[in-house]
């Protein structure tokens, strides 16, 4: 069973405060806040547990409790609660996750976790499904965790890409911009003055979709790389089209359960 916490209903960056205006008589303090003090370690009875609670407490957005459950190296890397919290608002907000068993390693635990999936210029490609390998240490009495899981992203099908190029490439054709931004993740393709104008629209010939590659680095992937870092090299795939009136790749991003454009290359 799935474990579901706020973090399905509310953005990566957390929930939204409304701030309250109070009159007062009092003096105000413009001396700087005194920094929140951190939770001290909260060793749990297993690595399994440890795991559990930590990424309870992330779904709730609640970083000091999910703070406490880090080992004493985790507390080194990361100083106090507000760093860690910086770190998480830059991954992907958890929005369920499953216990699927002990890892290969002594004191790891392998957890599928899921996450809204999109793709954001800052956070970059945020995967419907992972799965995360949490590292467990002894430590005061119990089991407390390493700050960074090892991620395995899981992929749609490589072989739904194809067929999501081409859908985008006869929409094209067929001059339907709306079905078009329909298989696209951004608006317009990245790229596309690369390309330039595809001279697709109102074509009457066949198109066809070529087999699925990867994306290389170099200048076709310039202005993809520029957007979502080298990471996007790992994860794009490059379709090219024939039959058009001159030649071209598609590249799309794995969003969700699907593959949708984001670019498109010479």
């Amino acid at each position: 069973m799935y474990v579901v916490g706020a973090a399905a209903m509310i953005a990566c960056g957390g929930p939204h405060r409304a701030v309250a205006q109070h009159a007062s008589s009092s003096p105000v303090s413009t001396g700087p806040a005194p920094p929140a003090a951190a939770a001290p370690p909260a060793p749990a009875a297993s690595p399994r547990a440890a795991v559990q609670s930590l990424l309870d407490a992330e779904m709730r957005l609640d970083h000091q409790h999910s703070y406490a459950l880090l080992s004493a190296g985790g507390r080194a890397q990361y100083r106090d609660v507000a760093d860690w919290t910086r770190r998480r608002t830059e991954l992907p907000a958890v929005t369920q996750f499953r216990i699927e068993g002990d890892g290969a390693k002594p004191g790891s635990v392998v957890v599928l976790v899921q996450h809204r999936p999109s793709l954001d210029p800052f956070i970059g490609l945020s995967p419907a499904r992972e799965r995360q390998t949490w590292t467990g240490r002894r430590e005061g009495g119990g089991w407390l965790l390493e700050p960074e899981p090892e991620v395995q992203a899981i992929w749609p099908s490589d072989s739904l890409a194809a067929p999501a190029a081409l859908r985008w490439a006869r929409a094209v054709q067929a001059c339907d911009q709306t079905a078009a931004r329909g298989v696209q993740a951004v608006d317009p393709p990245l790229g596309l003055e690369q390309v330039g104008q595809l001279a697709l629209c109102g074509t009457p010939s066949s198109l066809g979709a070529g087999p699925t590659g990867s994306v290389a680095a170099g200048p076709a992937s310039a202005a993809l790389v520029a957007q979502y870092t080298t990471d996007a090299l790992a994860w794009a795939r490059a379709i090219p089209i024939t039959g058009g009136p001159k030649p071209f790749s598609v590249v799309l991003a794995p969003v969700g359960d699907g593959w949708q454009v984001v670019g498109l290359a010479p």
